[in-house]
């Protein structure tokens, strides 16, 4: 009873129907109508796991659920479907969450887990630098993890990996198409695992050293 969870769902009776099921398992349900509120209420507050509503995802702007799918990637996210004729609610597994189940099932398996957390504000754009990733900033031995950005945005981004690494741990990537090729000092802000969801596997790093020249060429070249 402890999650707090947020709904994509257009006004409606299925949003009714879906409201009164989630808040009888959750300790907080807040409601969005469409992608782009949905992200804005994410900004502000921290959530355990989202739920869409198929119809409304269905009916949304291509850009502006592209933009959101990117977002949502390491939330628990589960889509449903009212049937108004049998007035019930229809399960269907989405993104890390592998099995459906039932609304309460999701909330209780899933969020409950999950650690609060709001979303980045600024947006990360899909760009593939290639990367000479390293873990341990101390080991001038280390061989590097050769690797590819999957989208980036002037204070992080995320990489493919499919190694085990740990939030909060630091690391230091190298991007080949940068002029300037120091490396770039990061921190790990969150993970997916190889093998736990059908998702890219790899990590959300978080810059916290980035030359001026460096970051000059990010946003005049890439747009960021």
């Amino acid at each position: 009873m402890n999650s707090r969870v947020l709904l994509l769902c257009q006004e409606g009776e299925a949003r009714h129907a879906y409201l009164r099921e989630m808040e009888a398992v959750a300790a907080g349900v807040d409601a969005a109508a469409s992608y782009g509120e949905l992200v804005r209420m994410m900004r502000g507050t921290a959530y355990q796991g989202v739920v869409i509503d198929l119809v409304t995802s269905i009916k949304a702007p291509k850009e502006e659920k592209e933009r959101a799918g990117q977002i949502l990637e390491v939330f628990p996210v589960l889509q449903v479907r009212w049937d108004a004729d049998s007035r019930t609610i229809r399960t269907i597994a989405a993104g890390k969450t592998l099995d459906a189940g039932t609304l309460a099932e999701f909330i209780n398996v899933h969020c409950e887990p999950f650690a609060p957390r709001t979303i980045r504000s600024d947006y990360r754009k899909p760009l593939n630098f290639n990367v000479l990733m390293y873990k341990d900033e101390s080991r001038r031995d280390e061989s590097p993890e050769r690797t590819v950005t999957i989208n980036v945005s002037k204070s992080g981004c995320f990489l493919f990996s499919s190694e085990d690494w740990t939030v909060g741990g630091n690391v230091r990537l190298t991007l080949n198409e940068l002029e300037d090729k120091t490396p770039i000092a990061g921190i790990v802000r969150w993970s997916v695992k190889w093998g736990e969801a059908m998702a890219i596997p790899g990590i959300g790093a978080e810059f916290t050293s980035v030359g001026a020249r460096q970051a000059e060429e990010l946003v005049n070249k890439y747009r960021l």
